[in-house]
């Protein structure tokens, strides 16, 4: 008969991008607990059945609870009362809150409860008003992960959580790259397999900036007229983008997917990968692109920056300057030793972020929050996997 195991409730508006990779991952890779997810019927418009068919194949069960990005706060107020009800109902081990909406909403409906609370933010939203709200909510909170160093500074600074409170746990992927795209990304777009191909992913969204990418790429058509760009990703900012490659004469050298499953096994054939993203907590997409075997030029700001270090595995540039992303994009196409050894070094990094070491120090924190809730069984191979004191940054 199976032993009882703890529950960890996972609470997930953002169903899409990195967050919902990270507890897709969390899911499939921590197996000392039961997982439940709480996610909203709809994310930015968009129906989460596929979100939530993903969480239950990767063994999690899942809950609807309506959350949203409203500005009424009755909307708000009926999400923390239904979350609320399903902790009592559940009775879970941990209420764990992704990103900043999930963050709010875990953090007050399991107060009072008794049940430990974990929030990720997955990059700290910059506006005054979300940041005082971070301070407000700080006390209801057991432990906050960081998923970079950077993000942990960021979070002290600003006075959103304490010392104690803080832990560092980074992202992490699959060592060997996925199998390629069938078909793959060029014969989907067109382009011939010889021209130069420069690509980005991300959300349409303030955030990742993708009208720098587009500015950057109009400037990089100037150089080398026979380079061609893609631009993965939907979201709010998509007439801004459609503007900016208006304003670029880019015209049929430039392509734009609203979506592309299994985006990771295209970023093998870019020749480089551009994230000029405003903020960030731990971008996955670098990591994907470093695994590929293709160069990345990122922003410099929090997140970015723990990954890439200028000149040793890939190029940082300012942020909102998109004449220096375009400079840092024409060096690598047109330098192929450059490439190889930004390539080879990029490498040996993402060695130092692998998802089981992720999974093992997220298991820790969790055993460490509801002690004398795991069976022995489980307690002794948390052990054995190494998930000590000092383990949790991998």
């Amino acid at each position: 008969m199976r032993q009882h195991r703890p529950t960890v409730l996972h609470v997930l508006e953002a169903c899409a991008g990195g967050t919902e990779r990270h507890v897709l991952d969390l899911v499939s890779h921590v197996r000392e607990f039961d997982h439940l997810v709480a996610v909203p019927s709809i994310h930015h418009g968009v129906v989460t059945a596929a979100a939530a068919a993903r969480l239950r194949r990767a063994g999690a069960r899942v809950e609807l609870v309506e959350m949203s990005r409203s500005r009424a706060p009755h909307r708000h107020a009926v999400a923390i009362a239904n979350l609320r009800a399903l902790v009592q109902r559940t009775h879970p081990a941990i209420v764990h809150g992704h990103s900043s909406i999930g963050g709010v909403i875990a953090r007050l409906a399991a107060r009072g409860t008794g049940v430990a609370v974990v929030y990720t933010p997955h990059g700290f939203s910059r506006s005054r008003a979300a940041l005082t709200l971070e301070r407000l909510l700080a006390p209801y909170c057991d432990r906050v992960i960081a998923v970079s160093e950077s993000e942990r500074q960021y979070a002290l600074a600003h006075g959103i959580a304490d010392l104690e409170q803080l832990v560092v746990i980074h992202n992490g992927i699959a060592p060997a790259p996925p199998r390629p795209l069938q078909p793959p990304l060029r014969t989907l777009l067109g382009i011939d397999g010889r021209a130069p191909l420069v690509g980005c992913v991300g959300r349409l969204a303030w955030q990742k900036a993708p009208e720098v990418f587009v500015a950057a790429c109009a400037a990089v058509s100037r150089t080398d007229p026979d380079a061609q760009f893609v631009l993965i990703g939907s979201g709010p900012r998509q007439r801004e983008v459609a503007r900016a490659v208006a304003r670029g004469r880019l015209g049929g050298r430039f392509h734009r997917l609203a979506s592309l499953p299994r985006a990771a096994a295209a970023l093998g054939e870019l020749d480089v990968f551009a994230l000029p993203s405003r903020f960030e907590g731990a971008p996955y997409t670098p990591l994907e692109a470093m695994v590929a075997g293709t160069p990345v030029v990122v922003s410099d700001v929090a997140g970015n920056r723990d990954l890439v270090v200028n000149r040793v595995n890939g190029i940082v540039v300012p942020r909102d300057d998109p004449e220096a992303l375009a400079q840092a994009i024409v060096a690598l196409l047109a330098d192929a030793s450059l490439r190889d050894v930004l390539v080879q070094a990029a490498r040996r990094t993402v060695a130092r972020f692998d998802v089981d070491a992720m999974a093992v120090a997220t298991a820790r924190l969790y055993r460490e929050l509801c002690t004398g809730c795991l069976p022995a069984t489980s307690a002794k191979a948390g052990e054995q996997l190494g998930v000590g004191a000092h383990a949790l940054v991998p």
